[in-house]
């Protein structure tokens, strides 16, 4: 019986973490080749960075 309560609990969270995050095979690929190209631009120094949330919408906002 314990068995069979975790096999459901762990079948609910697949499905939750599905509603939250969506399997990558769901994201266009190239929006995902943008993203590892931009994380990649970031740790070879290309890119900028902010230090919070905050700081970026004060930048975008000016």
């Amino acid at each position: 019986m314990l068995s069979d309560i975790l096999s459901r609990l762990e079948r609910i969270e697949n499905r939750i973490d599905e509603m939250v995050y969506p399997p990558e095979s769901f994201i266009k690929p190239e929006f995902i080749k943008r993203v590892r190209e931009s994380q990649s631009d970031i740790a070879e120094g290309k890119g900028k960075t902010y230090k919070s949330m905050d700081d970026f919408i004060r930048a975008i906002s000016e």
